[in-house]
């Protein structure tokens, strides 16, 4: 199996609006590739990163990515499944039964009120990140996530560009 990662956006779509958003980036929403589902899963990859817009961001993405979940989990060799979240949706049974399936979430929270009761809430189904830029971290979020034994990432806007995978954007996405 390759040691390579690939990223998965699976919809540009979003329930927010930030202004240092990365799908305003356009160097960076330039190497994502077009390519169908089943294009992505003939290659063999270490793990497999779902990310959006908000992958959860309607019945619709969240179906996506049930599908593609069960595709990959299909392939002889079982590589890791990571998503990534604003955290904003209210979490429901299919969102709960996803992230149970998966191997971790990285939640990036925007906004000043950073979600922590849910947070918390999602931890308890797979191990959470929280991914804050460098602009945006506070000692709040930092001492929850000692506390509730949570790992965090503090990033800048450039690391994207430095990270060795294949980024694609689904064609058959909504």
């Amino acid at each position: 199996m390759s040691h390579k990662q690939c990223r998965i956006m699976i919809t540009k779509k979003c329930n927010l609006r930030c202004s240092y958003c990365l799908m305003k980036n356009e160097e960076l929403m330039a190497t994502f590739k077009p390519a169908t589902m089943e294009e992505i899963l003939k290659k063999e990859y270490s793990a497999y990163c779902i990310t959006g817009g908000e992958p959860f961001y309607n019945k619709k993405t969240t179906d996506l990515i049930v599908d593609l979940i069960l595709a990959i989990r299909n392939k002889s060799a079982i590589p890791a499944i990571y998503l990534y979240s604003n955290g904003e949706r209210k979490l429901n049974k299919i969102m709960a039964m996803v992230l149970s399936s998966i191997e971790g979430v990285n939640i990036s929270p925007h906004g000043r009120n950073i979600p922590y009761k849910k947070i918390k809430i999602i931890n308890m189904y797979c191990p959470v990140r929280l991914h804050r830029q460098d602009t945006k971290i506070t000692p709040r979020m930092i001492n929850f996530c000692e506390k509730e034994n949570i790992e965090y990432k503090i990033w800048h806007k450039d690391d994207c560009t430095t990270v060795p995978e294949d980024r694609f954007i689904l064609t058959d996405s909504y």
